[in-house]
């Protein structure tokens, strides 16, 4: 899959800890989103708490999602 799946749940959590370069490679993406300067972004102090916020956040279950195998 995907390394820091939304879908991943605590896996995000363990990847980060195993890739740190990736780590930094999507610190480094969410600065450039972050200096964007868009309203939306002010919530956060910079580019790396918008990413580990980002990686904590609780995903609700949508009962509407498609699901491939059940």
């Amino acid at each position: 899959g995907c390394l820091f799946c939304p879908m991943a749940g605590k896996m995000r959590q363990i990847e980060a800890e195993r890739y740190p370069r990736y780590v930094k490679a999507f610190i480094r993406s969410f600065e450039k989103l972050h200096a964007t300067g868009r309203d939306s972004m002010r919530h956060w102090p910079n580019g790396e708490a918008m990413f580990w916020h980002w990686l904590r956040e609780r995903r609700k279950i949508d009962p509407d999602q498609s699901v491939l195998f059940e």
